[in-house]
Order: C-alpha cells, then structure tokens, then sequence
C-alpha cells in the first residue's frame, strides 16, 4: 500500500517538475524574444 502511495507521489513530482520546466523555458524564450527592446 505505502509503495502504490510513494508512487503517485513520484509520478506527480514528476509531471510538477515535467511543467515547472516548461514554464521556465517559456519564460526564458520569452525573455531572449523580447530582451532586445528592453531600455538600457
């Protein structure tokens, strides 16, 4: 039971990390886009 519990909570930590890396990269394309027209 407590391993069928460990690994849901595996699979979750996993999908989160999977997302929170996806919003980084967006975030920092979307930085690199639009960096140039930022005031110096």
């Amino acid at each position: 039971m407590f391993n069928r519990i460990k690994s849901v909570i595996v699979k979750f930590a996993v999908l989160v990390a999977v997302v929170v890396a996806n919003a980084n990269l967006d975030a920092a394309s979307i930085f690199i886009i639009y960096e140039p027209e930022l005031p110096r």
